[in-house]
């Protein structure tokens, strides 16, 4: 007696690299067929729960400029439902220009730094990162631009500083972070939201001087 091949059902769901890949399901035979057919399989993974992302890019030096009174929409913001407790809506909550719209994740895009001699470039990361640590965010990560260097800490803020292309997992979610890289194509890490600080090739790439 033939034994009974066996088919399977992939549902796309996230590798443990990050990446989209198929986890297959095997259902045999006959009965399994019937189950296919008549959409009796088991529930999808429901997925994570939202993430608010705010990102800033190319602050050099300035950053406190985004959350200074009076600094231009959308920094100057509403807070709230009209308790003023950063749940989002439309009412008259509570104004905050010390710190940026609430979310759960504030990424830098790179180019935090300032040109000029090393003691200039110290004292404008630690301004940095103290302005870090007063924004409201729970998870801080900030990409290396190419006006920054190589190497960064920011021990008051607690914010990840990412130097090469790598995926970070936050809350159920997987960021593909890239920040600059002076030389080499590097293989784009999987993820659910790209963040980086250079744009695809040729697509607003475009130097003043015209070239890419």
């Amino acid at each position: 007696m033939e034994e009974e091949e066996e088919e399977e059902v992939g549902a796309s769901l996230p590798d443990d690299d990050g990446s989209r890949g198929v986890r297959s399901t095997p259902l045999a035979g006959t009965a399994g067929a019937a189950a296919e057919a008549s959409g009796q399989l088991e529930p999808a993974e429901a997925p994570p729960p939202p993430l608010r992302i705010v990102a800033i890019s190319d602050t050099h030096g300035l950053e406190d400029h985004l959350t200074a009174e009076g600094a231009p929409a959308p920094w100057y913001l509403t807070d709230g439902d009209g308790g003023g407790d950063g749940s989002g809506g439309d009412g008259g909550g509570e104004v905050r220009p010390a710190q940026l719209p609430t979310g759960d994740v504030l990424i830098h895009l790179g180019d935090y730094s300032v040109d000029g001699p090393r003691k200039g470039k110290e004292e404008a990361r630690a301004r940095f990162d103290r302005w870090l640590a007063e924004q409201p965010h729970p998870t801080k990560i900030v990409l290396r631009g190419n006006h920054d260097p190589y190497l960064a800490e920011f021990p008051s803020s607690g914010a990840v500083y990412v130097q090469k292309p790598t995926t970070l997992a936050v809350g159920g979610w997987n960021l593909s972070l890239v920040p600059y890289m002076r030389h080499g194509n590097h293989p784009l890490p999987g993820g659910d939201v790209l963040a980086t600080h250079v744009p695809p090739r040729a697509i607003l790439d475009r130097c003043l001087s015209g070239e890419l």
